[in-house]
């Protein structure tokens, strides 16, 4: 089912509108008074933290091999095109 409101009635009853997209229906919103809808309604998509295995530290030890002198400055002519110049 589509459930179609002005933005109005949208913010009267938005918690309403959320359960309605939570439980699968489409909502609709339309923004500026016109007769074609704007805006839609939808549920965020699956929490991807919830879903994540937690994080082994070192499980890519011995795989690649940081230099040196990675810390040191960059050179001018590298440093130009970051700063754009």
């Amino acid at each position: 089912m589509t459930v179609h409101v002005s933005v109005g009635e949208a913010a009267a009853h938005l918690s309403d509108l959320v359960q309605k997209v939570l439980s699968g229906e489409e909502v609709l919103i339309n923004v500026d008074g016109s007769d074609q809808e704007q805006v839609k309604l939808v549920p965020s998509p699956i929490d991807k933290q919830a879903t994540l295995k937690p994080r082994k530290p070192g499980i890519d030890e011995g795989q690649f091999v940081v230099p040196d002198n990675f810390n040191d400055p960059l050179p001018d002519e590298i440093l130009k095109d970051f700063e754009g110049q």
